[in-house]
């Protein structure tokens, strides 16, 4: 089963957050704005591998922990997610070091429906592992 991981970096007031375009992957992300992320590598903890996707994607350099993954995304056996967020002071530094593009968005005003299929759900649940809510678990089937 391969291994991914996501993240959602927000600001220190939690009202904006940083997102990518995908323009490469399955089709169905490509041109939809979605966290920092990727595929966990052998030898990799999903941990080790958040931290290297966030720098390689934006050249921010965040310490994650374990208290910082609030979800697990299981699918049929045939992916598993792990999924992290983070507020933090130094948001709008990132830089632009592959060839998808970054932004930063205002919660409030983000266009749903230019995000991936799962986007608005996992950034609102982003939101409330920051706010102080429990960790989840999702398991979806076909």
């Amino acid at each position: 089963m391969q291994k991914y991981v996501l993240a959602f970096l927000f600001n220190t007031k939690l009202n904006q957050v940083l997102l990518l375009k995908k323009n490469r992957g399955p089709e169905h992300l490509i041109g939809k704005w979605t966290g920092l992320g990727g595929k966990v590598e052998a030898g990799e903890t999903p941990l080790s591998a958040i931290k290297r996707e966030v720098k390689e994607e934006s050249g921010l350099q965040i310490e994650f922990n374990h208290s910082d993954h609030f979800a697990t995304l299981f699918k049929n056996g045939i992916f598993e997610m792990h999924i992290y967020t983070k507020s933090i002071s130094n948001l709008d530094e990132f830089q632009e070091l592959e060839d998808e593009e970054l932004g930063i968005a205002f919660v409030e005003f983000v266009d749903y429906s230019l995000l991936t299929k799962n986007g608005p759900w996992i950034i609102n649940m982003a939101l409330c592992k920051l706010r102080g809510c429990n960790d989840f678990l999702i398991i979806e089937e076909s």
